[in-house]
Formats: C-alpha cells, structure tokens, sequence
C-alpha cells in the first residue's frame, strides 16, 4: 500500500531532523500527532521505519529505503514547511479535555458505525476514563510483549492487547505500576488480568477480559504496533481510545474532534429534556414522538429527534 503524501511528507522531515520535537516543530503540529501520524503509516506499510530513543530517532533499514526513494519534489522538503492539505489529529490532551464533558454513549448517538469493545472487557481499577492513543499488541500466552510495550510506550499512550480472548494472564500488579511511572494512559488486554488486591485501587485504568491468577510465559517477542483485533473491533495504532463506565470505544483521530462536539451538543439536547421532565413534563414534550410516529407509519424516512 503506497503511503498518502500527506504522511509521507511528514516522515521525511522526521528522517531530516531525526528528532519528534524539531520534526513537530518545522510542520507545525503537536509532537503527539506527529508520532501518531508516524505509527499509522508503519502499520499501513506493515513494517517499522524508526525506532524511537528517549532524544532522537533512528531510522530502520526500512525507514532509510523509503526516505531515499521518496519522490524529488517531497524529499526536497525545506525547514518550516508545511503541507496545506493536512488534515490532523487535535492533540490528545486537548480531546481529553473535551471528552470530560460527554460519554461514550453520547459518542455513540453522535455516530452509530462507532466501534464498541465486547462488553466483557471490563474496568477493573478505581479510574475507569481513558482517552489516548492506542499502542497496541498481539500476542499469545505470553505476556513479554506487554512488557516491551510499557518501556517503549510514550506518555498519555494506551497499551491495547489483542492476547487471543484466553483466560490466561498477560499483566499484573509490577506492570500497572510501571505503566504509571512512564504516565501512559492505560492498559486494555483482551484475556486475563492478576494481582487485582492491587489493581482494585489502582489510579491506571485497566480493562481485562478475566481475572486469574494463572500468567502466560515470557519466552516470545510478540508483535507491537500492528493492526490488531481487540474485543472484536479492529484497532490500528494510533487509533484514539476512550473509556468511562460505559464501555470503550475506537476512533480515527482525525475525526474524533468533529465527533466530541458533537456529542456535547447531544448532551446539551438531553440536559434540556431532563430539565424539561424534572419540571413535570413528559418525553413528547421534549422529542419529535409524534411527528417520527406519523412517518413511520406512511412508510416515509424519519428519526427520532430532539425538539428544540
């Protein structure tokens, strides 16, 4: 799959400066959107092209192939330029801040093709609300690629865990504690969880599909940042994951702005109807119940709505 120009652009100015913070600097964009941009490309290539030190960036044998065969006119790319068609991600702290004032029900009324986690993966600390960028991993059994994940994980990143569904477990008590020393956002694994006297208290939010007390081996390198299936929904690395007591969801970053405000507006919409029913009214009074009624019944295309 030939990358788009757009990220291509992007991971030039990366080779050029070999470091996020002057690569995020010459494009104009938040260093967090910029490494998610760089893992989303990696996964649609389906091959790492840096590997990420704690001041600088090293190009792989990939990374180094794609930057010499990129066309003249991208590979030309002067300082503090910008590509004008961008379309990006707003950084994650700023979604966080958006995110505290919706749900992911509301999320999900705002698009219904929204992708929902199994239900059975469910919160098993004290803060259950995530927001971030997904890190994710696959593996089976074995739990060492988990551990690779947390060490090479940034800050605010989420650790999501395709481990098969199996109710062995891939993560514990030592690994909720160094997540939070490294300040990542969260671990979800699709199989088991342990040490939960712990995690009961734990400020991390951590999602698992079991509880058991049994871990898997440590004798595989396992598969970061790839394409994975968590909970039955694809999940590509950078892809934002959001959390609360509800459930989690998946978004694609680029859209998840557009997304949160208009989840705010439908939380507005419904603060209005419960003022409106606290008062004495009814449901009708504040949603179109008639009217969609009435359609559905000649057949005729129609939602149901808020009244304004």
């Amino acid at each position: 799959m030939a990358p788009d120009t757009v990220s291509l652009r992007y991971f030039l100015v990366l080779a050029q400066e070999l470091n996020f913070t002057r690569a995020a600097a010459r494009i104009g964009i938040a260093q967090p959107a910029l490494s998610a941009r760089m893992r989303r490309l990696e996964a649609e290539l389906g091959t790492s092209l840096l590997v990420r030190n704690t001041r600088s960036v090293v190009l792989t044998t990939a990374g180094a192939a794609l930057a010499e065969s990129a066309p003249p006119a991208l590979a030309a790319l002067g300082p503090h330029t910008s590509s004008p068609e961008r379309e990006l991600p707003m950084p994650s702290d700023q979604l966080a801040t958006k995110f505290l004032s919706v749900d992911t029900t509301a999320l999900c009324d705002a698009d219904k093709a929204t992708r929902v986690l199994d239900s059975a993966i469910r919160a098993r600390s004290a803060t259950t609300r995530i927001c971030g960028p997904a890190y994710t991993v696959r593996c089976r059994d074995d739990f060492f690629a988990v551990l690779r994940a947390i060490e090479s994980a940034a800050p605010g990143d989420v650790i999501v865990v395709d481990g098969g569904s199996k109710e062995i477990a891939l993560a514990g008590e030592l690994f909720a504690r160094g997540a939070l020393a490294r300040n990542l956002g969260g671990i979800i694994i699709d199989a088991g969880y342990r040490d939960i006297t712990y995690v009961r208290s734990c400020e991390l939010p951590i999602y698992s599909r079991f509880i058991t007390p049994m871990a898997g081996s440590t004798a595989a390198l396992g598969d970061l940042r790839i394409p994975i299936i968590c909970g039955g929904v694809p999940i590509a690395p950078g892809d934002l994951i959001l959390a609360d007591d509800e459930g989690i969801i998946v978004l694609d970053p680029t859209r998840a702005e557009a997304l949160l405000d208009s989840a705010a507006a439908i939380k507005e919409a419904e603060a209005t109807v419960i003022a409106r029913l606290n008062a004495g009214s009814h449901l009708s009074d504040g949603l179109n119940v008639a009217e969609h009624t009435e359609a559905l019944r000649d057949g005729k295309p129609s939602s149901l709505e808020f009244l304004t």
